[in-house]
Parts: C-alpha cells; sequence; structure tokens
C-alpha cells in the first residue's frame, strides 16, 4: 500500500475580471508516475498591505446578509473540468 505524501506546489496569483478580482492557477506535478491521486489542497496566503488606512489581503471580504460564496474551477490533465460555488455562513460585523 502507497504512504501518503506531501507535495508543495506554488500557485500564481494573477488579477481577473468579473465578481472574483484574482485567479489562482497552479499546476500539481504527475504522482506516482500517474497512478497517484490529489485527495486534498489547502491554500496559505501571506501577501498583505494596508490602503486608506485598511488592511487588505488576497482574501479580503465582506459580509453583509450572513452569506460567503467563492467560486471555483479546476481543470485536470485529462481534460476534465470542475466547476462549482462554496457556500459558508458568516458573521455580518455591525
Amino acid at each position: 500500500m502507497p504512504a501518503p505524501t506531501v507535495v508543495v506546489v506554488v500557485a500564481k496569483v494573477t488579477p481577473d475580471s468579473g465578481k472574483y478580482a484574482y485567479r489562482i492557477s497552479a499546476t500539481v506535478p504527475r504522482l506516482v508516475g500517474g497512478y497517484g491521486s490529489l485527495t486534498g489542497f489547502e491554500l496559505t496566503f501571506g501577501r498583505k498591505w494596508t490602503y486608506k488606512d485598511k488592511q487588505h489581503s488576497y482574501l479580503s471580504a465582506e459580509c453583509p446578509d450572513g452569506h460567503f460564496a467563492d467560486q471555483f474551477e479546476a481543470v485536470f490533465g485529462d481534460g476534465t473540468d470542475l466547476v462549482g460555488t462554496l457556500f459558508n455562513s458568516c458573521r455580518p460585523q455591525d
């Protein structure tokens, strides 16, 4: 039985148009000669900046109505596309 392995992949964040202002792109290398599978992933962002006395980051968001939505698209090497929207609850700030 193969052992789980961690692979670190650097992603590129680029400006994008539309509702979401940025696109995150990464290429995962072929795993175990093509016999491995991606079973999960984690994103970590460290870029922050201050503009007009407010702190911002690539994941700055607002929660006006108690719902947060984010769109994603994944394109796999075999041409399969996975597109969807993630919905989470959030707490509006007073």
